[in-house]
């Protein structure tokens, strides 16, 4: 066997058996050679019906246009069962596998950025991508070159304004943008708003468009949140863009301060929904939209400001939610730098100082200005075959009241609705819904601004009472990873939660992942000035959070917690969860794989739900 194969063999490895909590834990490892980079794990497909689990590796091909999978089952013991290799053609791999999105080593295709001028007006600018595939993680790299700049006018002419909200779709090489027409301005806000779509060559078409019978705020427009959103990007695979206006002060409104309205639209930027509703606050911080099973959940904090009489510009100091600017602090950055054609020093300040780009606010520092808020309240919205509900609408106060900590745990950890990210929203079979989140503090050390606390696991019942709310201590600190320097923090990168429900439906079993180690790969690029023609090389380091489970049971009758524990009786071991796809259900079991860090061994560990 040529030793350029990514895998040189799989063998059985060590078994064990850990009971915990009443949770049998089954592990098994087995030998397996990632170390010449030549491939990563594609996908894992469970087949119930055979209690059987597939993990799917993806390899570089013989030829230019052929790549190579290798497939291996297990099966419910974690016994290898199978092997299976094959060489295909990138298009029946495509055909093949749903999931497979490669579309070569290095890509490159334009795109576009969006801000609003001095004058409000909206100005693009053209930018190139290009991706680079890393063959470890299975994903691309990307690089952005800023381009020219061109004024934006409807079919008419018209000249549009920007009040934030954007969706990028890399899959076209499009971005969807919130453009409100100017002379549908009324003091604050806009009546009328169009969608429209905008590619790489600048050509602007309009999707669809919203009127309103009062002026309105975009407060909230992201992708909106599945189950697997954590494997499957929003890059990889595009789902419907959100977006949630509320009513502002203006000399035409006619709605009240709580009269939000939703509107789903999809990735081609087509209104798919348009719901008018009653909003418990006239303050809504939406922090994240989930949908499960049919059912969105929006979720965040929320301030009362003469919630009958104040609009939300009042109630948040007319600090409107969303930037006035697509570009990120890196790509601002990047716009300063550039200099324009003075190049130079002098050319910097000019840009930094002279242009709209560089000085508006980006999305993080506005986030940062929220997250010092002071909130009163938490919000639990559900919308379900075009009815919007408010679920949950607990003060602050409440949940210091319903505080639960894990058995063991010294302290409680009370949440106060600052600073907090929205990681995931589940559903228990009896219609209850948990929200899991992290508390941090801001660290300028961190390229987002954050350092990771404590973690959250919020249970509503069905009648929005909300009964518990679990506070449990994540210590990353002490794991900085194995190198020096300029290295991250492990908790400079939040955990990440699943829940589970036991199959008797007595316990639920929450899931942590924490950061144990920080990965880091230098790529070297090689760029050549197309004025000039000399060539440089830029060396670019990734580092990647690699993580491990924390793990723990709640008593869905009594509502008490279990001990947290880590699983693996040796802390110091090295196995780390796959970067995307590192779980999967097979029955009455949650299974979850990891790896080594040199990627020579894999192991398996199997939850047995029965218990």
């Amino acid at each position: 066997m040529k030793k350029s194969l990514l895998f040189l063999g799989l063998l059985s490895g060590f078994a064990q058996i850990i009971f915990a909590q009443d949770l049998p834990i089954l592990e098994k490892s087995h030998e397996i050679s990632r170390q010449s980079k030549k491939g990563y794990l594609g996908q894992i497909v469970a087949h119930p019906d055979k209690n059987t689990v597939d993990m799917i590796f993806v390899l570089k091909g013989g030829g230019k246009t052929t790549l190579k999978t290798e497939i291996y089952t297990f099966d419910k013991d974690l016994n290898l069962i199978n092997t299976l290799k094959e060489e295909q053609e990138l298009e029946k791999m495509k055909t093949k596998f749903k999931w497979f999105k490669f579309k070569g080593e290095e890509v490159k295709f334009n795109m576009t950025s969006a801000n609003a001028n001095f004058k409000n007006e909206l100005v693009f600018r053209k930018k190139e991508i290009t991706q680079y595939f890393n063959w470890w993680w299975g994903d691309y790299r990307n690089t952005v070159k800023l381009l020219e700049k061109v004024k934006a006018t409807d079919e008419s002419g018209n000249r549009y304004s920007f009040k934030g909200g954007f969706y990028e779709n890399y899959s076209t090489a499009e971005m969807l943008l919130l453009a409100p027409l100017r002379n549908s301005m009324d003091k604050f806000g806009f009546l009328e708003y169009d969608i429209i779509s905008v590619n790489g060559a600048l050509r602007i078409n309009k999707a669809d468009g919203l009127k309103f019978n009062g002026p309105q705020w975009p407060i909230y427009a992201k992708p909106l949140i599945d189950e697997q959103s954590e494997t499957t990007s929003n890059e990889d695979d595009p789902r419907d863009w959100i977006v949630v206006f509320a009513p502002v002060e203006g000399k035409n409104q006619s709605s009240k301060p709580t009269e939000y309205t939703y509107v789903r639209v999809s990735p081609d930027g087509k209104i798919k929904e348009k719901i008018a509703f009653d909003a418990p606050t006239n303050g809504w911080r939406i922090l994240g939209v989930m949908e499960k099973d049919g059912t969105v959940t929006m979720v965040g904090s929320g301030i009362e400001d003469k919630p009958n009489k104040n609009y939300i510009n009042n109630a948040f100091k007319d600090m409107a939610p969303l930037s006035l600017v697509t570009m990120d602090a890196d790509e601002q950055e990047l716009s300063t730098n550039k200099g324009g054609l003075m190049g130079g020093l002098v050319g910097k300040q000019l840009s930094k100082f002279g242009s709209a780009e560089t000085m508006l606010p980006t999305q993080e520092v506005l986030d940062n200005g929220f997250n010092e808020r002071k909130y009163d309240h938490f919000v639990v919205g559900q919308i379900k075959a075009g009815q919007y509900k408010t679920l949950s609408y607990p003060s602050i106060d409440d949940f210091e009241k319903a505080h639960q900590k894990p058995n063991g745990q010294k302290k409680y950890f009370d949440f106060d609705g600052k600073k907090f990210l929205i990681d995931n929203i589940g559903q228990n079979s009896d219609g209850s819904v948990l929200v899991t989140g992290q508390d941090f503090d801001t660290d300028s050390k961190s390229n987002s601004g954050k350092k990771f606390k404590e973690a959250y696991l919020f249970k509503f019942t069905t009648d929005g009472k909300l009964v518990a709310n679990y506070g449990v201590e994540i210590d990353q600190s002490k794991t900085s990873g194995f190198f020096s320097g300029k290295t991250p923090k492990s908790d400079y990168y939040p955990v990440s939660n699943l829940t589970v429900e036991s199959v008797d439906k007595n316990k639920t079993y929450w899931f942590m992942n924490k950061v144990k180690t920080i990965r880091a790969d230098t790529d070297a690029d090689f760029n050549t000035n197309y004025i000039t023609g000399m060539s440089s090389t830029t060396f670019t380091t990734t580092y990647t959070p690699l993580k491990s489970i924390q793990y723990g049971a709640i008593d869905n009758k009594t509502n008490t917690m279990g001990a947290v524990k880590d699983l693996g009786e040796d802390e110091k071991r090295e196995f780390y969860l796959f970067r995307k796809f590192n779980r999967i259900k097979l029955n009455q079991y949650q299974l979850f794989f990891s790896e080594t860090m040199r990627g020579d061994k894999i192991l398996l560990s199997r939850f047995d739900l029965t218990k």
